[in-house]
Protein backbone atom coordinates (compact mmCIF):
# COMPACT_ATOMS: atom_id res chain seq x y z
CA UNK A 1 0.00 0.00 0.00
CA UNK A 2 1.58 3.58 -0.61
CA UNK A 3 0.86 5.62 2.07
CA UNK A 4 1.12 9.62 2.06
CA UNK A 5 2.54 10.34 5.89
CA UNK A 6 0.62 12.74 6.81
CA UNK A 7 2.01 13.55 10.61
CA UNK A 8 4.65 11.54 12.78
CA UNK A 9 6.29 11.61 15.97
CA UNK A 10 9.58 10.69 18.07
CA UNK A 11 9.69 8.67 20.71
CA UNK A 12 11.92 7.39 23.46
CA UNK A 13 13.08 4.88 21.02
CA UNK A 14 13.83 7.23 18.62
CA UNK A 15 15.63 9.19 21.47
CA UNK A 16 18.11 6.06 22.44
CA UNK A 17 19.25 5.35 18.78
CA UNK A 18 19.96 9.10 18.43
CA UNK A 19 21.30 10.68 21.42
CA UNK A 20 22.70 7.29 23.05
CA UNK A 21 23.28 5.31 20.14
CA UNK A 22 22.10 2.26 21.65
CA UNK A 23 18.96 -0.14 20.47
CA UNK A 24 18.71 -3.64 21.39
CA UNK A 25 17.31 -4.15 17.84
CA UNK A 26 19.43 -3.68 14.65
CA UNK A 27 19.43 -0.11 12.93
CA UNK A 28 20.78 0.08 9.41
CA UNK A 29 22.81 3.41 8.94
CA UNK A 30 21.29 4.21 5.99
CA UNK A 31 17.64 4.00 7.50
CA UNK A 32 14.50 6.42 6.78
CA UNK A 33 14.43 6.81 10.85
CA UNK A 34 11.02 7.48 12.93
CA UNK A 35 8.90 4.20 13.98
CA UNK A 36 5.44 6.27 14.61
CA UNK A 37 3.71 7.62 11.78
CA UNK A 38 0.14 8.03 10.51
CA UNK A 39 -0.93 8.90 7.00
CA UNK A 40 -3.47 8.26 4.55
CA UNK A 41 -3.65 5.10 1.81
CA UNK A 42 -2.84 6.57 -1.42
CA UNK A 43 -2.74 3.49 -3.80
CA UNK A 44 -3.61 -0.44 -2.71
CA UNK A 45 -1.95 -3.67 -4.34
CA UNK A 46 -3.99 -6.54 -6.30
CA UNK A 47 -5.84 -8.44 -4.04
CA UNK A 48 -6.15 -6.01 -1.19
CA UNK A 49 -8.85 -6.07 1.25
CA UNK A 50 -8.20 -4.48 4.31
CA UNK A 51 -8.12 -1.05 3.24
CA UNK A 52 -8.79 1.36 0.70
CA UNK A 53 -7.88 4.93 -0.63
CA UNK A 54 -8.57 7.76 1.62
CA UNK A 55 -8.51 5.40 4.40
CA UNK A 56 -6.29 7.15 7.49
CA UNK A 57 -4.22 4.99 9.03
CA UNK A 58 -1.52 3.82 11.54
CA UNK A 59 1.39 1.90 11.04
CA UNK A 60 2.74 -1.06 13.24
CA UNK A 61 6.29 -0.50 14.10
CA UNK A 62 6.71 -4.43 14.16
CA UNK A 63 4.94 -4.59 11.09
CA UNK A 64 5.35 -8.44 10.20
CA UNK A 65 4.51 -9.31 14.13
CA UNK A 66 0.88 -10.02 14.01
CA UNK A 67 0.52 -12.58 16.34
CA UNK A 68 1.86 -14.51 18.21
CA UNK A 69 5.05 -14.79 20.86
CA UNK A 70 7.60 -12.07 19.65
CA UNK A 71 11.18 -13.36 18.08
CA UNK A 72 13.62 -12.43 15.78
CA UNK A 73 11.37 -13.89 13.20
CA UNK A 74 9.65 -11.10 13.43
CA UNK A 75 11.21 -7.96 15.32
CA UNK A 76 12.06 -6.14 11.93
CA UNK A 77 10.84 -2.59 12.83
CA UNK A 78 10.21 0.56 11.28
CA UNK A 79 12.81 3.16 11.54
CA UNK A 80 15.47 0.47 12.37
CA UNK A 81 15.82 -2.52 9.90
CA UNK A 82 12.68 -0.85 7.91
CA UNK A 83 12.58 2.33 6.73
CA UNK A 84 10.51 4.19 8.55
CA UNK A 85 8.09 7.34 8.51
CA UNK A 86 10.14 10.41 8.51
CA UNK A 87 9.25 10.68 4.64
CA UNK A 88 6.57 11.79 2.42
CA UNK A 89 5.19 8.34 1.19
CA UNK A 90 5.82 4.96 2.45
CA UNK A 91 5.57 1.41 0.90
CA UNK A 92 3.80 -0.76 3.96
CA UNK A 93 2.00 -4.16 3.23
CA UNK A 94 -1.77 -3.95 4.41
CA UNK A 95 -1.27 -6.29 7.40
CA UNK A 96 0.75 -3.42 8.93
CA UNK A 97 -1.65 -1.02 8.95
CA UNK A 98 -4.15 0.21 11.75
CA UNK A 99 -7.03 2.27 10.55
CA UNK A 100 -7.21 5.50 12.45
CA UNK A 101 -10.72 6.35 14.47
CA UNK A 102 -12.77 9.57 13.14
CA UNK A 103 -12.30 11.35 16.40
CA UNK A 104 -8.26 11.15 16.22
CA UNK A 105 -6.40 13.82 14.05
CA UNK A 106 -3.26 12.69 12.48
CA UNK A 107 -0.79 14.40 14.94
CA UNK A 108 -2.45 12.64 17.65
CA UNK A 109 -2.52 9.31 15.95
CA UNK A 110 1.22 9.43 15.16
CA UNK A 111 1.58 9.14 18.94
CA UNK A 112 0.88 5.89 19.16
CA UNK A 113 2.16 3.18 16.81
CA UNK A 114 5.36 2.64 19.45
CA UNK A 115 3.16 2.30 22.58
CA UNK A 116 -0.06 1.48 21.33
CA UNK A 117 0.06 -0.19 18.26
CA UNK A 118 3.41 -2.68 18.90
CA UNK A 119 1.63 -6.03 19.58
CA UNK A 120 0.22 -5.98 15.72
CA UNK A 121 -3.41 -5.77 16.25
CA UNK A 122 -6.16 -5.90 13.85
Amino acid sequence: MLIRVKACSLNYREMMILFQGFYPLPVRPDVVPVSDGAGEVVEVGKGTTRVKPGDRVGASIFPHWIEGPFGLENAAQLGGSLDGMLTEYVVLSEEALVPIPDHLSFEEAATLPCAGLRHGMH
